[in-house]
């Protein structure tokens, strides 16, 4: 700044050894429309940008000033766009498949909506009320909170390995899930109210009926049940992913 400055004063001094006229009398100096620099008092022309006597810009030098600095700092910043690196970010390099991004839906293989083979927040495709809201019990829903649930409803003659399944389950995942076993008959009336409102088919008549309740990433009650003996490893895998769908939610 200071050596542009420097230029301008070189030009304002240049411009007025230029105009200075020589050995005119300062009558004619008026006549000629000469004015007396406010500054010093010494005459100097009208259109003079600086007084060549004592240094001083004028109003009009000094605009001058402000607009070429202006102009200077504008092509300054369009340089510094012009030559500064492209960074779009939607070309930058996809994140790794170990980045956690918050978007896990896609590497479930249970995933929420109406199929058979999915979560359910409605009543399933498989049920005559399909698509109709499905109501958890206020006990199931303060339970949830904390874990997913697994609940297993029995009669007395409900076999020993159909059980065991279940409590297999239940040890493996005992940190991570809440294991309700309900018996018909006797735990009621919360093993009547569980087989009639989880049956997906809407027809509760048989037992055991095995059932999952989780959340899923927008904070929705999910859901998926099984009517009769299901394999251990099927009851694992979907556990599995209940529990991190309920994770989803609260992490």
């Amino acid at each position: 700044m200071e050596t542009f400055i420097n230029i301008l004063n070189y030009m304002g001094d240049s411009m007025a050894a230029k105009s200075k006229p020589e050995k005119l009398s300062k009558k004619e100096k008026l006549e000629k429309g000469y004015i007396e620099c406010y500054y010093c008092d010494k005459l100097v022309k009208p259109k003079a940008l600086k007084c060549p006597h004592c240094g001083k810009w004028y109003s009009s030098g000094k605009q001058v000033l402000v607009v070429l600095l202006a102009v200077i700092l504008i092509l300054s910043v369009f340089s510094f766009y012009v030559m500064m690196p492209d960074q779009d970010p939607y070309n930058d390099p996809p994140p790794d498949d170990d980045d956690d991004n918050g978007d896990d839906e896609p590497e479930y293989d249970h995933l929420v909506s109406a199929a058979d083979n999915d979560f359910w927040v409605m009543k399933p495709l498989m049920h005559p009320d399909t698509g109709a809201p499905h109501y958890h019990p206020p006990w199931i829903n303060i339970t949830l909170v904390d874990k997913p649930i697994l609940m297993f409803v029995r009669d007395n003659a409900t076999l020993l390995s159909q059980r065991t399944a279940c409590e297999n389950i239940n040890l493996k995942y005992s940190e991570n899930i809440t294991y309700i076993d309900l018996v018909l008959g006797i735990d009621e009336p919360r093993a009547s109210e569980v087989l009639t409102n989880y049956d997906p088919t809407g027809d509760p008549i048989m037992a055991p009926l095995t059932i999952i309740v989780s959340k899923s990433q927008n904070n929705n009650s999910i859901w998926h049940s099984w009517e009769g003996t299901l394999a251990e490893s099927v009851l694992d895998e979907w556990m599995e992913e209940a529990i991190r769908h309920h994770d989803s939610a609260y992490g």
